[in-house]
């Protein structure tokens, strides 16, 4: 099976499914929704896996495999305020390639469908297989039949460890955003409205305490709309806040998190292990949590 190196510089383009906070909304909306993605293999260059000292003509530095566009990859779809977070932790995976050729002690990238290549791209609830390479060059190699199955294989694993904790940095996320959220909703508008009330008062001269107190219940009761939909939202938006922080340590093998720092992961270690247990030995394959 003839099929073209991936190079640093080839297009990756996919669609991402996220679930958008439309602003202005209280929560997240109910399901996901398509986003359009767009960027090269390299990347941010956290994530990606590059051959450094080969290339073709001074120009196209050897993709290896798995390599991860990782995070900053933009996307386009509907409005939504947790849209940073969703860029910020980004991936796109590549997974195929010949055991056969390696580049500096690792096995070359290239494309299952000769200039094409199918990516596994994060997203909520799940990733999904949605990305694509586009593999402009004349620089080929062969891949087997075992190749292929052996870079299913690796997208199975990791699209199985990758669901599993997304679904339990949602369900840790969730479960601390409601007391946070409580605890905020509630005493932060007092302690801000009564602190505001005081300093505009006292810097007009000495006033008494129920003077003060009475005029900080009227500005709490006289705060704007927006305001209130915060703090209404504030358990949601706390729990998204937590998923993001929870994913980052927890770690996974698509995206950066902590793992891209050399820091241990749970998700992580879980990756590597299934992918050893399945795949017998061969490089660590560090990832993050995309």
């Amino acid at each position: 099976m003839l099929c073209a190196v991936l190079k640093h510089w080839h297009p990756v383009m996919g669609v991402d499914f996220h679930i958008p906070w439309p602003p202005g909304s209280p929560a997240p909306a109910p399901t996901p929704a398509p986003y359009k993605t767009a960027s090269i293999m390299a990347g941010t260059g956290l994530t990606s896996k590059m051959a450094t000292t080969h290339n073709q003509q001074g120009f196209g530095l050897t993709m290896q495999v798995p390599t991860d566009v990782g995070p900053m990859i933009p996307h386009m779809g509907p409005p939504s305020q947790t849209l940073p977070i969703d860029i910020a932790f980004s991936s796109s995976k590549s997974y195929f390639g010949p055991t056969s050729t390696e580049s500096q002690n690792e096995r070359i990238a290239a494309a299952l469908a000769g200039h094409l290549n199918p990516n596994l791209d994060c997203g909520l609830p799940i990733p999904t297989p949605t990305g694509m390479v586009l593999a402009l060059t004349t620089v080929y190699t062969n891949m087997t039949l075992a190749d292929v199955m052996f870079g299913f294989n690796a997208m199975a694993i990791d699209f199985c460890v990758q669901s599993i904790l997304n679904a339990l940095g949602n369900q840790m996320g969730n479960a601390m955003g409601p007391y946070l959220g409580y605890m905020f909703g509630r005493f932060a508008p007092r302690m801000m409205t009564k602190a505001a009330a005081k300093a505009l008062l006292r810097s007009r001269g000495g006033v008494p305490e129920n003077i003060i107190n009475q005029a900080a219940r009227n500005l709490a009761r006289s705060r704007n709309q927006a305001a209130a939909d915060f703090f209404t939202a504030l358990p949601a938006r706390t729990g998204n806040a937590a998923n993001a922080i929870i994913g980052f340590f927890g770690g996974g093998p698509m995206g950066a998190d902590a793992g891209t720092l050399g820091m241990p992961t749970p998700g992580g270690a879980l990756g590597n292990a299934a992918q050893n247990y399945l795949n017998g030995p061969g490089p660590e394959n560090h990832g993050g949590g995309g």
